[in-house]
């Protein structure tokens, strides 16, 4: 990938030029980047769910499969000549991407919050027991990297901007949490939000700041029992 200084006409016109060249090629070929985010999807699921199944406390093993996905994410980047600042990995557009984001996330901390409060769940000091939510900024932000910054603009590619494209986005996010049921609905919202705003102002660092603190807040103030810890995956059924 380059780093490359251009404005957002720029980027979204090489967006609708690469569309066009797809929606005017065989139809197979339209479904290529389809197929590109159902495959980094899979190896992700896999990672989640096969390899912690066959090879037990080896978790090496487990980032094979995610290695690979985002040696493939990095490859299909090069192809197409994205660039970071294409992705998202930019601060002009900053402000504007956390001035949509910020009402709809603050609703949504004050809702858990009362939540927490009507349940008497509020823990606030389990943030200082366990730094592991330190970490959540880091992998908010590469989640919204695959999510947005890869599987986002293969979608649009295909359908364009809008809520074809913001669904597609949305449905995969969320099979990743399976199957945690209620984290599956949290994320199908956030997903639709986050694709959405990211369609408009693509800025993956506001995006996870957004998402980072929705998990902090349910980590720390909704009954355990009601998010089995945010765990995913084989881990939700340990």
């Amino acid at each position: 990938m380059r780093v490359t200084h251009g404005n957002s006409a720029t980027q979204w016109k090489q967006i609708g030029d690469s569309q066009s060249e797809i929606q005017n090629s065989p139809a197979a070929d339209k479904l290529i980047p389809v197929w590109e985010a159902l495959s980094v999807a899979s190896s992700f699921l896999i990672a989640e769910w096969l390899v912690e199944s066959l090879v037990g406390n080896y978790k090496f093993f487990g980032t094979i499969p995610i290695g690979l996905a985002f040696g493939f994410i990095f490859v299909s980047h090069r192809i197409r000549g994205e660039t970071l600042r294409d992705i998202g990995f930019r601060g002009d557009n900053f402000l504007s991407a956390i001035g949509w984001l910020a009402p709809p996330t603050v609703v949504a901390v004050a809702a858990i919050l009362a939540l927490g409060w009507a349940f008497n769940s509020l823990d606030f000091e389990e943030l200082v027991s366990r730094p592991v939510y330190l970490r959540l900024l880091l992998w908010s932000l590469a989640q919204q990297y695959v999510a947005q910054g890869f599987i986002n603009r293969r979608a649009q590619l295909v359908w364009g901007k809008g809520w074809r494209s913001v669904l597609f986005v949305a449905v995969l996010f969320t099979l990743f949490r399976l199957p945690n049921i209620r984290l599956c609905l949290l994320a199908f919202l956030g997903g639709i939000l986050w694709a959405a705003v990211y369609q408009r102002h693509p800025n993956l660092p506001a995006l996870a700041i957004s998402q980072a603190i929705l998990l902090l807040v349910l980590a720390l103030a909704l009954p355990h029992e009601w998010l089995n810890g945010l765990r995913i995956g084989l881990r939700y059924l340990v």
